[in-house]
């Protein structure tokens, strides 16, 4: 898939999910921050993240990269 495909395809307005972290599992590890397209998730290095729902586009990326499976997309 491209970037222009998943840019249009993966867009606020037209979102279907949206991304949550599991706290209690969350390490830290910072691989979710670094693969969000849109900067929807915040923390610190090795203190549990959060995503921010108004700009969650629900794209997946950030779900791959993470060790431990502590996120999961819950439908709108």
């Amino acid at each position: 898939m491209s970037i222009d495909s998943l840019e249009k395809k993966h867009t606020v307005e037209n979102r279907i999910q949206t991304a949550w972290i599991i706290e209690d599992e969350c390490i830290g590890c910072f691989r979710c921050v670094k693969a969000c397209p849109e900067n929807a998730i915040v923390g610190a290095s090795r203190y549990m993240h959060t995503v921010i729902q108004s700009l969650c586009t629900g794209c997946e990326e950030c779900m791959a990269p993470c060790p431990v499976d502590c996120i999961e997309m819950k439908a709108l």
